[in-house]
């Protein structure tokens, strides 16, 4: 019964906030906190959220992200102005020059001159980008 209970309240939740998709749009990102302290951001343009498994998990998909969340493990659903993974997103339109770039095992990967050569060279991942002195991580998609 408590499954059922959790289940209502997190429908009942969902479209609560997505009916507040008017306030949400200043707030480009739709984040959930998990039970070990981890956190997960998705932009909220194209958007879409289902329940599988007899609503034990969530299906959170933005089109280019998609990932299954186990509802027992989420702690907190809140839209908000940054991505809380604290994982950037390199775009081509990144002008940021001599940058340094390693795999998050610590390899260097190359050096670039900008985030556009950056983007159009290595694979879509995770990186650790070094540029004048500070360092960032990075998803390249």
């Amino acid at each position: 019964m408590k499954g059922s209970h959790m289940k209502k309240f997190l429908i009942s939740s969902v479209l609560f906030m997505l009916g507040l998709t008017a306030g949400a749009e200043a707030y480009p990102y739709l984040s959930f906190q998990y039970a070990d302290g981890s956190a997960a951001s998705f932009g909220i343009g194209s958007l879409s959220m289902t329940f599988a498994d007899s609503g034990s998990k969530l299906v959170v998909s933005n089109g280019s992200t998609s990932q299954t969340l186990n509802v027992a493990d989420i702690t907190k659903m809140f839209f908000t102005a940054n991505d809380v993974s604290g994982i950037s997103v390199v775009t081509p339109e990144d002008t940021d020059s001599h940058l340094e770039v390693y795999d998050i095992s610590g390899i260097c990967v190359g050096k670039f001159a900008n985030a556009r050569s950056l983007d159009e060279t290595v694979e879509p991942g995770i990186y650790l980008v070094r540029q004048n002195g500070k360092t960032k991580k990075i998803a390249v998609r």
